[in-house]
């Protein structure tokens, strides 16, 4: 568990962690690289010192470098799950202990079957205003598989065949905050979350939701449908719709933005994912997007990393390259 980065003046020159109860330190000459993601990267920098001073203050740490944007900016795709009951088997009717010995052998020996396959098994950008937009703004997923759920309890896999399918707003304007719940490195930090807080996201995930009752109430899904089971055919009205929504939509798991790239009083880092105000420390992770991209973000930050690889060894000091 990284405790916090080790500066000398404003140089990076390693870390403090804790690893089987002891803390421990790691010096470098080079570069410090941190990589702990959206949720944990600024929670790092602030608990080193980096970050809002009235933050650090409030817990007692000492400001190295006066960086008001660390944990602000986190963008997240709100994503909402209506979902219907079928008459074939799904996912959750085959978690029964013998079942799941079974698929587990057949994915082992054969590569086939349920446990083969991913979570999502189709997946579909639509645009949900036709006649303003020129590109999706709306993605969907169909999960074949149905559970129920409340905020802070444990999912129940239902007995009953369905479907679920994730709506989430491509590209949510509405902006949350990490922050620090105290300086030890075990507490988890404190996430702010306004996934609607921006009205426009609202507007189209409840559209989202309007598409996918359109695809159960199709034709070609007939054979299969059953009767809805979220939100209910009750839900009608925007305002029901919006009710609904804010009771069970979750953050879809694709956080970012927490150490913004830019030029601005909230950048984190610059172009070269530096971290602004200090030497020898970088950010190489999904926090450094100053923009949620408009699909899965597991791609954008494998291309974060490729390109700050080239970026790392460029900056090198020749001397520590080697001879070869």
């Amino acid at each position: 568990v990284v405790d916090q980065i080790l500066f000398d003046g404003s140089r990076a020159i390693g870390v403090r962690y804790k690893k089987r109860g002891r803390v421990r330190e790691e010096r470098t000459s080079g570069e410090v690289i941190l990589s702990a993601g959206a949720l944990a990267s600024p929670t790092v920098l602030m608990r080193s010192g980096l970050g809002p001073p009235e933050q650090l203050n409030r817990h007692g740490i000492s400001v190295v470098h006066h960086l008001d944007g660390v944990g602000k900016n986190l963008q997240e795709n709100p994503i909402a799950f209506p979902g219907a009951f079928v008459n074939v088997s799904t996912h959750n009717t085959e978690l029964t202990p013998y079942r799941f010995v079974k698929h587990g052998l057949n994915w082992l020996l054969f590569g086939k079957g349920p446990a083969a396959g991913p979570v999502a098994h189709a997946g579909a950008f639509i645009r949900t205003r036709p006649d303003q937009e020129s590109r999706p703004d709306v993605q969907l997923q169909l999960f074949p598989g149905i559970y129920a759920s409340e905020p802070g309890t444990p999912v129940k896999f239902l007995e009953r065949p369905g479907v679920l399918v994730g709506v989430n707003a491509c590209r949510p304007q509405s902006c949350s905050e990490i922050q620090l719940r105290s300086p030890n490195p075990d507490d988890p930090p404190r996430i702010n979350s306004n996934l609607f807080s921006d009205p426009d996201d609202l507007e189209r995930t409840i559209a989202g939701c309007r598409v996918v009752r359109e695809i159960f109430a199709a034709r070609a899904f007939a054979p299969y449908f059953e009767e809805e089971f979220l939100p209910g055919p009750g839900v009608q009205t925007d305002a029901e719709y919006e009710q609904f929504l804010r009771f069970s939509t979750l953050p879809a798991y694709h956080p970012v933005g927490t150490c913004k790239m830019g030029i601005g009083d909230d950048a984190v880092v610059d172009e070269r994912l530096r971290v602004l105000g200090v030497e020898g420390l970088r950010v190489v992770d999904a926090s450094v997007m100053p923009v949620i991209p408009s699909a899965n973000t597991n791609a954008p930050t494998i291309m974060v990393a490729e390109r700050a690889s080239d970026l790392i060894l460029e900056d090198r000091p020749l001397e520590s390259v080697g001879s070869d």
